[in-house]
């Protein structure tokens, strides 16, 4: 990978408690949420696709998705700040990243591929995209906001990390009612 390329991080590690199951298992038009996020990214332009995911999760991730990148997140108590870091360590040559988690597997992959056209040509700022003015994911985020991510303490959220950062956070109008949409719960998919 060079430096100009955007790679996307799939944020897949989590439990799923709420919903009682792990997200990225879950279904949307016969596909799983973790299928829908790597085609998303990939549609999208985004290369390399890596999906951190649990030790438990790994064997079926890497038959899930055998074109992108599975990385275990060994922390037991993965958080979304545990599990970007482990995704950095393995796209630090990456020009920047959209950090995707995998309980938005609505997102459009226009949307992402917005975020990197808007990076290519601003190599220095965050990006979010933003729907009749909500900001929502996935979240863009240059090479240069990877140390300070890196070294980040347990607990930091990535808003403190990118506000102390001193790097501009922009947002990006899209025509995406996707990047709001959270599953967090059963409800959350009557909609669908």
């Amino acid at each position: 990978m060079t430096a100009s390329g955007i790679g996307a991080i799939v944020l897949a590690a989590g439990k799923g408690r709420r919903i009682g199951t792990p997200k990225l298992r879950l279904l949307t038009g016969g596909e799983t949420f973790l299928h829908c996020c790597d085609r998303l990214a990939r549609s999208g332009g985004a290369d390399p696709v890596l999906c951190v995911v649990s030790p438990d999760e790994a064997a079926w991730a890497a038959a899930e998705v055998p074109e992108a990148r599975v990385v275990v997140n060994e922390n037991k108590e993965a958080d979304m700040l545990s599990s970007i870091q482990v995704g950095l360590n393995v796209a630090g040559a990456c020009a920047g990243v959209v950090i995707l988690p995998v309980d938005h597997p609505f997102v459009n992959g226009d949307t992402v591929r917005l975020l990197i056209t808007a990076a290519k040509d601003d190599t220095g700022s965050v990006f979010k995209p933003a729907f009749n003015g909500r900001s929502g994911h996935p979240v863009l985020i240059p090479q240069a906001l990877f140390p300070a991510i890196l070294g980040a303490d347990r607990g930091a959220t990535m808003r403190e990390i990118i506000s102390a950062s001193g790097i501009l956070l922009r947002n990006l109008d899209v025509d995406d009612a996707g990047i709001l949409r959270n599953i967090n719960k059963v409800d959350d998919l009557i909609s669908e």
